[in-house]
């Protein structure tokens, strides 16, 4: 999977006319990462999400203390569009569990090419809110 057929694997990219895919990949930044690293800690601040393109992500949350797997994210699947989205802290620490590719989405590009596609804002909304019900409901297993 690569940066150039992202509608293939990912709703994200499906939901978006083939100009705003264009224009969403010349805003992003391609990214590796090796097995054991940390994309993004829980309680930092952040602008941008981030599609997998290859390789899996291990999500994680604070539970008192005490850290409980929320999700394992493959590839199509992004992941911190709750602080694209509301400018929040961090949700959950994301740790690559195999070497990984990534595609950043920075807030700018959400701004310009997903806010004016309402079909793919929608679809980041709805995951949003998903996202905050899982971690919900496995935080309080």
């Amino acid at each position: 999977m690569t940066m150039e057929d992202p509608a293939r694997f990912s709703k994200l990219f499906a939901a978006l006319d083939e100009a705003g895919r264009k224009r969403l990949l010349a805003l992003s930044t391609k990214q590796q990462h090796q097995q054991g690293a940390v994309i993004c800690r829980e309680g930092e601040p952040g602008d941008d999400f981030f599609v997998i393109t290859r390789g899996t992500v291990t999500v994680t949350g604070d539970d008192f203390g005490t850290s409980k797997t929320l999700a394992t994210l493959g590839a199509g699947q992004f992941f911190g569009e709750l602080t694209a989205l509301s400018n929040q802290p961090r949700q959950a620490t994301v740790v690559a569990a195999e070497p990984l590719e990534l595609i950043c989405i920075p807030l700018v590009a959400v701004n310009e090419v997903l806010k004016a596609q309402p079909a793919a804002f929608a679809l980041l909304q709805k995951a949003g809110l998903h996202r905050i019900e899982e971690t919900l409901k496995k935080l309080a297993e």
